[in-house]
């Protein structure tokens, strides 16, 4: 690509230290390949393939060292560059842990992707064209260039100014001059930089300067899926079937639940079975982030049909991401004051799913 070429010219070639930190995974040296793939493209400039293998590799080498938290964060930039990559099949428990959770963090987020939106071109006119980054949640880019090719001359435009958008997106207009719109074809490359001058995203756009433009195929990969809404749900709606163990009773619970923080969820629903009632919870989570969190929730119960009864207890489960929500698992113990001929103790198995409510969101 044009955009790598100029770049290997100015700057140093990343390849010998990517290169190395291979050979040391494939000796098993996972600190010295950790090593070798930050340093790479922290100062040199890197294409997008390079990119790619150093953020994969640095993956994978953090993954067999355990540090799985910093494997997620790597996994993260794998998939900011290409949103289709997959672990190659039968990975390891150890791989598939922070990769996942890198699938969940970006889930519930927009693609980045960049965007190219040029003004009307008119022969012999400088004309201003805006290419804009559609979303950088985890601040990879520092700015985005614009590559002009034409069948005479090659130009690299720098942004003229910047625009903050949502989610850390940015728009940046660039300055075409009257010397590039002559009329003929003229193919647009709008690139998104990283501080190195690493090529992190890229989209190619081609127009005649005298007819329509028509879209060229992206080097980027395509996102087949629909991007689904920024930031974690407020609202659930969580159903989930009961077998008391002491009393050999199966029920149910349907709550609905609101989030005030990404740990916290405060419960209100009710109860069905052998007695119909009324239930308060409160319940803390690791952040939706991770494919699978444990929990633990603090309950009250009221059932007037039972005496009436009120108590409460704790339950200790579990969540594991799936579909537009997570399935659940727990086992409970509850204490009633009751009349004597209901029972005052509890043991519940529960298994059930909450749903993430469409609408309400927060960053």
């Amino acid at each position: 690509m044009l955009g790598a070429l100029l770049l290997l010219l100015t700057t140093a070639d990343p390849e010998p230290q990517i290169r190395a930190g291979e050979q040391a995974y494939k000796s098993l040296d996972f600190r010295t390949a950790a090593g070798a793939f930050e340093r790479a493209c922290a100062a040199d400039a890197c294409t997008r393939p390079q990119l790619l293998r150093v953020y994969t590799g640095l993956a994978t080498a953090l993954a067999s060292l355990g540090q799985t938290a910093k494997a997620a964060e790597a996994f993260k930039r794998v998939l900011f560059i290409a949103p289709d990559w997959q672990l190659p099949q039968g990975a390891s428990p150890r791989l598939r842990e922070p990769f996942d959770a890198a699938l969940v963090f970006w889930r519930s987020r927009a693609a980045a992707q960049v965007t190219v939106k040029p003004a009307a071109l008119e022969q012999n006119q400088p004309a201003s064209i805006t290419a804009q980054l559609e979303a950088d949640p985890l601040d990879l880019v520092d700015h985005l260039v614009l590559l002009v090719r034409r069948a005479d001359r090659e130009a690299r435009l720098e942004p003229a100014d910047r625009t903050p958008l949502a989610d850390g997106g940015f728009a940046q207009r660039f300055d075409l001059p009257s010397s590039l719109t002559a009329p003929g074809q003229l193919t647009l490359i709008a690139q998104a930089l990283s501080a190195s001058g690493s090529v992190l995203l890229e989209t190619q756009l081609e127009r005649e300067i005298s007819g329509e433009p028509r879209a060229a195929p992206a080097p980027t990969p395509v996102v087949e899926e629909t991007p689904k809404p920024e930031g974690r749900a407020l609202l659930h709606l969580w159903a989930t079937a009961a077998f008391d163990v002491l009393s050999r009773q199966l029920g149910a619970e349907v709550l609905a639940s609101v989030s005030p923080t990404s740990i916290l969820d405060l419960n209100l629903g009710a109860t069905f079975g052998a007695n119909i009632g009324v239930r308060l919870g409160a319940t803390l989570h690791l952040p939706r982030t991770y494919r699978a969190s444990p929990f633990v929730q603090a309950r009250l119960g009221l059932h007037p049909t039972a005496g009436p009864a009120f108590g409460g207890g704790l339950a200790l489960g579990g969540t594991v991401e799936a579909g537009p929500g997570r399935a659940t698992a727990s086992v409970a113990g509850e204490l009633f004051r009751a009349a004597p001929q209901y029972a005052a103790f509890a043991v519940l198995v529960q298994l059930g799913y909450e749903l993430d409510l469409p609408g309400l969101r927060a960053d």
